[in-house]
């Protein structure tokens, strides 16, 4: 076994010593293009970082399934962060065409890295990466970024996140019978969809772990979780490990799919009602439990409640209604009351209605909340949606006046 550990968990020899020379290939790359003054740690994130990444065979020759996922933490106050990812991205752009594998580059600062509250991301990468370059032990310092201290917005952001994914895949089918790029983009949503909804409800149960494995077993054995959900998980990180044509063959099925929302629908709301601490929660009563619970956290938090203050001031977006706390409530949060109506197809007024007030339209039919939500999405919550179209061959979502 190389220095780095493993790559893969199902990976033989050979995929583990590409990944092993592409490791180092990458931190002398990045020595050699950065001064060491402009960053503290050079790290490999997600799968590969985790020693938990995808393997894909074909005729018999294994490779990468996923992105390689690279971390710069930079050493200023991130005013040079852009320049520095560009330096980065065309230090490690040879070596990506070399090895056939998308190497991906993101950046944050130390300071804003030192500030950060505990989310998801700063979690899994504390306890699953490999600093190809920089202060080896950067990451590990940061003992502030435990399962317990895990935002409960941040989870729940995250199952939005992943299910707005469904949303585009309904889109990608209304183009018609999908190709190549297409089928497997519909697979790779549906996989990211199911995991980050295990994930999310993981950590309403108390149960979240950085390693996919794990998670994997304690999901499995927790008797809260619906069998059927358990058998879409397993289904899900099986192909996360090495994805195989027969999987997720059912992906463009209508059928298919109205049971994967139902489905996805129950995991929610278990989701929402731990959130919320409103066990046997309906999605009739969802609006306003959350609205009493974004009122409640804003008056006992000064920052939220000064930030609340701060959009009251604002011209609020056109055709934004309802209740004082939804018309105040930030982008994010608006974004996650509307979701559910969305994602789901709910049509039980209270829920179609806040949807309605959250997107600023007047109609309730399907395309026209998703369009909505997806506008609104691609402008506060993804801002890397457009791009995402692009490569899709997508038109991006018309803009919420347009809708």
């Amino acid at each position: 076994m190389s220095r780095w550990g493993r790559f893969t968990v199902r990976g033989g020899a050979r995929i583990e010593r590409d990944l092993s020379a592409l490791a180092d290939a990458i931190g002398g790359a990045a020595s050699a293009a950065l001064p060491p003054r402009d960053y503290r740690a050079l790290v490999m994130m997600g799968g590969y970082g985790r020693g938990e990444g995808g393997v894909d065979r074909r005729s018999g020759v294994e490779r990468p399934h996923n992105n390689i996922d690279l971390l710069l933490v930079t050493s200023g106050l991130g005013r040079r962060d852009a320049e520095l990812k560009r330096t980065l991205e065309q230090a490690v752009a040879p070596l990506a065409a070399q090895a056939g594998i998308g190497i991906d580059v993101g950046t944050v600062s130390h300071v804003r890295l030192s500030w950060a509250p505990c989310r998801i991301i700063w979690y899994d990468t504390r306890f699953g990466h490999k600093t190809l370059a920089g202060d080896p032990n950067y990451f590990k310092r940061l003992a502030r970024f435990s399962a317990d201290r895990i935002l409960a917005s941040d989870a729940r952001d995250l199952l939005v996140n992943r299910g707005t994914l469904l949303l585009l895949n309904e889109v990608i089918l209304e183009q018609g019978a999908p190709g190549t790029a297409h089928g497997h983009a519909l697979v790779r949503h549906a996989v990211k969809a199911i995991i980050g909804y295990g994930d999310a409800l993981l950590y309403f149960l108390g149960a979240y772990h950085w390693s996919y494995l794990v998670k994997r077993d304690r999901l499995l054995s927790h008797p809260a979780v619906p069998a059927s959900f358990k058998r879409r998980y397993v289904e899900a990180s099986d192909y996360r490990l090495e994805p195989s044509a027969h999987r997720f063959a059912d992906v463009t099925d209508p059928g298919w799919l109205a049971e994967l929302r139902a489905d996805l629908s129950a995991v929610h709301l278990l989701c929402e009602a731990a959130r919320l601490d409103r066990a046997g929660l309906d999605w009739s009563q969802y609006p306003a439990a959350a609205l009493s619970r974004l009122t409640r956290d804003a008056l006992r938090s000064p920052i939220d409640l000064a930030r609340m203050a701060r959009r009251s001031a604002r011209r609020l977006p056109r055709g934004i209604g309802g209740p004082l706390a939804l018309r105040l409530a930030s982008a994010r949060d608006r974004l996650s009351l509307a979701f559910p109506a969305v994602a789901y197809q709910l049509n039980a007024p209270p829920v179609v209605d806040t949807a309605k007030a959250a997107l600023g339209v007047s109609a309730d039919d399907h395309v026209t909340l998703r369009r909505a939500f997806l506008a609104e999405w691609g402008h506060s919550g993804d801002v890397n949606l457009g791009g995402s179209l692009a490569r899709l061959g997508i038109a991006p979502a018309p803009s919420q006046e347009a809708a």
